[in-house]
Formats: C-alpha cells, sequence, structure tokens
C-alpha cells in the first residue's frame, strides 16, 4: 500500500534498497535524483541468505523493494509464496555502461587488445572483437542474463558465482588478462592482489530512476487491484444433467457445504445462490488469498472430496461487481469445455488474461490472454477452447515443438483429430514442420511442428 506522508497531503512510496556496502556512495549520488513523493533506505548485505532474512524480516515495512540484479531477484523468488506478493525491481545489466568502460579503456591504453578483455559473458568459443563488429555484443550479454532464470536455489547461484570467480583466478595467474569487466563485485575483491584492471558494472543515475519509477508504478497497480471486485462462480450445469431430479437435494449440499467453506475463512464472502448456481461475492485481494496467488482451486478439490462434485469453478475479477461476475460466469464456462486441464478450474481477470489453476496448488499454471486465444482460434478455425488445451500440451511438455502423437496421449483424441488441429495451424500459419521422426525402429515417421503460440 501507499503510505500518507506528513501535512503536504501527497502519497509516499516506501522504497527499500536491498544491495552490498559497496552501493551505498552509489544511493548517495541516486538519492539527490528522487522526487518528493520517494523515500528510499538503504539495507546492505553481505550473502544472498542474510538478503533473503532482511527482506523477509521487512517486508511488512515497505511498498517495494530494489535490488541490484538478476541474481539476487531469483534469490527473492526462491522464497516461493513468501515473496510474490511484493514489489520487486532490479536493473538488467547495464550494456550502455558496460561498453562506456570498455571504449574508455581502448582509448586510454593505445593497442589494446581485445583478445586480453574478460568479461563474464564470453564463452570459450566467443570472440570480443567479433560480437562488436557482428553486432552481437548486446545479444550475448541477454542470454547470459537470461542464464540466471533457470537457477532455482541459493546454491546454484553461489556455484555459478563462484565458478566466475575460479575462472578469473585461473587466467590471471596465466597472464591472460589486462582488464576485466564483471558483473560480480566479489570478482573485483578477488583479483585485488592481481595486476589486472577490473572494473564492475554499476547501473548509471539514470537507468536507476527508471527502474525506480517502475516500481511506483508496479506499487500504484497494486493499490488499485486491491480495491477490484472478484467473485467465484460453482457452476452447477453438469450436475443438474447428473443429478436429475435429485438435483434440487443435491444444490442444498454444495450451499451448505459453501457455507462451511465461508466460516472457514471468517465469513469474508458474500455467498449467494440463485436458480442454478451458487456464487461468492468478495475482492481482489481477498480472492488473491484463497487462491494462494491464483494457483490453485481449494473450493474445487473439497467439494469434489466431500460430495462427488463434478462441475466447473470460475473466478472472475473486474473494476465492479457485474464484471467480475460476468468473468467469472465465462471463466466456468471456460471449464465445461476444457475438462483435461486444471480440473475446471479458470480465472479471467480484469485485462481478461485466463488463468488455469490447479486443484492442490501444484504444478506450472498458465495464463494467457483470452483475446488472444479468440484471435487465434477465430483465423485457423479451431474452438478457442482447442486453442487453450494446444497451449496446456505445450506447457506441460515445456516446449512448442510436437507431434500429432503428443496431443494425442495428451488430449486422448483420436490420431486423425490431432492431425486436424495441427493442419490447420499449419495452413494458418502457426506451425510449421520443421523434421520427421520415429518413434522406435518401425512405423512411418511422423512430422515435428514447431508452434508459433505463446504458452
Amino acid at each position: 500500500t501507499q503510505n500518507a506522508a506528513g501535512t503536504g497531503g501527497f502519497m509516499e512510496y516506501k522504497i527499500a534498497l536491498l544491495l552490498k556496502e559497496h552501493y551505498r556512495k552509489y544511493v548517495k549520488q541516486w538519492e539527490k535524483f528522487m522526487p518528493a513523493d520517494t523515500r528510499l533506505t538503504f539495507l546492505p548485505y553481505k550473502t544472498l541468505d542474510e538478503m533473503k532474512d532482511i527482506f523477509l524480516t521487512v517486508k511488512g515495512d515497505y511498498d517495494g523493494f530494489y535490488v541490484s540484479g538478476i541474481i539476487p531477484y531469483h534469490a527473492i523468488q526462491t522464497l516461493g509464496e513468501k515473496g510474490r506478493d511484493a514489489v520487486i525491481g532490479y536493473s538488467p545489466i547495464d550494456i550502455e555502461n558496460t561498453y562506456r568502460i570498455l571504449i574508455q579503456k581502448m582509448v586510454s591504453v593505445k593497442n589494446q587488445q581485445l583478445s586480453r578483455v574478460g568479461m563474464d559473458f564470453l564463452k570459450s568459443e566467443e570472440n570480443l572483437e567479433e560480437l562488436i563488429m557482428t553486432d552481437r555484443f548486446a545479444d550475448a550479454v541477454h542470454i547470459y542474463e537470461a542464464r540466471w532464470e533457470s537457477r532455482e536455489s541459493i546454491s546454484q547461484i553461489n556455484k555459478e558465482e563462484a565458478d566466475i570467480n575460479k575462472f578469473y583466478l585461473e587466467q590471471c595467474k596465466k597472464n591472460k588478462f589486462d582488464i576485466i569487466i564483471t558483473y560480480f563485485y566479489s570478482v573485483v575483491e578477488s583479483l585485488k592482489n592481481f595486476d589486472v584492471e577490473c572494473f564492475y558494472v554499476y547501473p548509471n543515475a539514470q537507468a536507476f530512476c527508471q527502474i525506480i519509477d517502475g516500481i511506483k508504478n508496479n506499487i500504484s497497480l497494486n493499490h488499485m487491484k486491491n480495491n477490484l471486485a472478484a467473485v467465484v462462480h460453482i457452476d452447477m450445469e453438469e450436475m443438474r444433467k447428473q443429478k436429475g431430479e435429485e438435483f434440487g437435494e443435491f444444490q442444498k449440499k454444495v450451499m451448505e457445504a459453501a457455507q462451511q467453506f465461508n466460516r472457514q475463512y471468517y465469513n469474508k464472502m458474500i455467498l449467494k445462490e440463485n436458480y442454478m448456481d451458487v456464487e461468492f461475492f468478495t475482492d481482489y485481494e481477498f480472492l488473491k488469498t484463497l487462491t494462494k496467488g491464483f494457483t490453485c482451486c481449494p473450493l474445487q478439490s473439497r467439494l469434489k472430496k466431500e460430495m462427488g462434485f463434478s462441475g466447473y469453478i470460475g473466478y472472475g475479477i473486474g473494476s465492479s461487481i457485474y464484471q467480475a461476475r460476468l468473468n467469472a460466469i465465462d471463466a466456468s464456462h471456460y471449464g465445461r469445455n476444457v475438462k483435461e486441464m486444471g480440473d475446471g478450474s479458470f480465472l479471467v481477470d480484469e485485462k481478461d488474461t485466463l488463468t488455469i489453476l490447479n486443484t492442490q496448488g501444484a504444478g506450472k499454471v498458465i495464463s494467457v490472454q483470452e483475446g488472444y486465444v479468440n484471435q487465434i482460434a477465430n483465423q485457423v478455425k479451431l474452438s478457442s477452447e482447442t486453442i487453450l488445451k494446444i497451449i496446456g500440451v505445450m506447457q506441460s511438455l515445456g516446449t512448442n515443438e510436437i507431434t500429432s502423437q503428443d496431443l494425442m496421449d495428451s488430449l486422448q483424441i483420436s490420431l486423425r483429430t490431432a492431425n486436424k488441429f495441427l493442419s490447420n495451424l499449419e495452413k494458418y500459419g502457426f506451425a510449421a514442420i520443421i523434421q520427421q521422426k520415429r518413434n522406435g525402429n518401425k512405423g512411418r515417421p511422423v512430422n515435428v511442428y514447431h508452434l508459433k503460440l505463446d504458452y
């Protein structure tokens, strides 16, 4: 939330800077560029584990956090749920400053060889001069930075840093480098006893101010979101078909279970029963808590376990109760048509983003723009539910290269239907055959499609 400050009447943003001690002099320079509504607090740490402890201790005292780069950012992400609800910003690798340092040294040191310049992102087979001349320098930096997204623990992050330090120490002992430009301050400290100029790439003031502005915007968005309306729609259509004349009695049992469920959360939702369905009315903040950050549907699993409920539950968020309810109904209708994914639990938010919720909160959550799905469906002459199912297969397999066999096995459909889906996508430019492969030594080779769908 934003905090009212003093008697000036403006809203103040309290942002904590989780940084190592060597940043202190830069923080003092950055502070003079901050507007009156922004208060920065410098919180130094020595290790990533210490940074996480500080973050957890003070998380409730600040509106947002700034960390130096993608490494400490991903360190906080390893906290899982404990870190997801915080607004955190970081500076990506500053290519402009990297170039500036490199050019200054090349000008000041005549005949300086690029082959004797060390950089973290340079692989053994890559050549700095070639990267610059072919305009691939920035790409190499971005690829290197993206590697950190696959690091899932502090130990993996620390090992990566230890490896880069070990590499530089070995190379400096062999007198391989004159200059090192690094994104690890620990490298600067490790190489103090070597006759090598070592530069740590700090973000410049302008880049830092842009990141802080982004943090402030996200804080404001969170504040607005907390006031959005939310609706949970329990769709009973499937149960009405199954129960027939006994449906009325079954509906009463669902209502009683819903009331009990609400009492478990101290009646923070308004429960309403209409002719056919059951609905909860609440707000964004509580719905986020209920679904553990929009990752699971505890109500679905409870009703299924207690009374064999096999209907569909939709979650909706909107700028008004009316819009939230429409989104919740829309989400439940997706559940009717996409039975293989998420046990029929979907969320449609105020931006028309469609999210599949897991019954137990296990596994990954798929989020995709509903308009994006509908647009593709209209172009390729398939239903939006079919497109969503295919995206779900891509997500579960972790690749956009799939075969008709993959679709057949995942969606429990015929090979003919799977081929039709892929053929339609290819016909309208959303898929391309990239190779053929055999399943074992027998049988005809099958096409491998590269699907051009966002997932």
